[in-house]
Formats: C-alpha cells, structure tokens, sequence
C-alpha cells in the first residue's frame, strides 16, 4: 500500500511539472522567449507550443511576470489588443475584454505612436506596465500553459 501511495504522487508531480526551461507560479508555466517576434509571430509561436500568448488577470501575476522581466530590459508581448475595435482591448486568446485589473503605463493606452503608426497590440514594459506598441514591432514574448488544464507532462 505504501509503495502505491509513493507510485500516485510521483506521477501526480510528474504531471503537474512544468517543460524545461519554463517556470511555475500559481497553477501556470511560463516561457520567456530568447527570441523577437511580431505580435503575430509571438502569438503563433507560443500555439505552436501548445501554450498561448500569456493573459494578465491579476496583480499577482502581473507581479510575478515583471520579477521575471524587469532585469532582461526587453518589453516582451501579451495577448492584449484593440485591433478589432480600437479602445476596446480584448485578450485575443480566451477573447474576452480586459477585466478590473488592467496596468496601463501613465497616459496609455494610445492610438499611434510618433511616427502616425496605429499601436494596437500591447506589451509588459520592463516597469511592469502596460504599453500598447505597433503589432509589427520585434519583441520577446511570453508563453503561459495553465496546469490545470492537463496540458503539461514532464
């Protein structure tokens, strides 16, 4: 019986760890991307993992990805946009609108930046923040696969 108890929560663990390379934090796996994609290419890239381009629904996690980012200085792309109506900012994976928590840097969202060029896809800053950028600008990108949804094996 005690050996069949071991066997479980071995194999609870194993398919509760994240891949190598990505990092847990609160019922999640995250990738920080060592590479730039468009907004576009970030979103694919992270469906090609079997993840999707990472959703900020709290203050925690918002915390937990600027810990994580805050040194590489690289803004890095989230599944945020306002690309099918402008001012209305969906989270395109799960697509629904942006909730109560949102974490906009001073003044932004807004529509173009200097040059005229509409920014309708957003990324975390360094800071922490949010800054909506123009879609086709290279940045890194963070994947995030939700545990619970049974995805991960180790």
């Amino acid at each position: 019986m005690f050996m069949f108890i071991i066997l479980i929560l071995f194999f609870q663990t194993v398919a509760t760890a994240c891949p190598n390379g990505w990092v847990g934090h609160n019922g999640s796996c995250f990738l920080f991307s060592h590479d730039r994609e468009d907004w576009t290419g970030a979103y694919e890239m992270c469906r090609i993992m079997k993840a999707q381009l990472v959703e900020i629904h709290s203050s925690i996690e918002n915390d937990f990805l600027h810990e994580q980012t805050k040194s590489s200085g690289k803004n890095h792309w989230i599944s945020l946009s306002d690309v099918s109506e402008e001012g209305s900012w969906t989270w395109m994976t799960s697509l629904t609108t942006v909730g109560d928590y949102m974490n906009w840097y001073p003044n932004e969202p807004s529509t173009t930046n200097s040059l005229n060029e509409p920014e309708n896809c957003a990324v975390l800053y360094t800071s922490g923040q949010w800054n909506d950028a123009v879609c086709s600008e290279q940045n890194y990108y963070i994947c995030e696969i939700i545990k619970d949804e049974g995805q991960i094996i180790g």
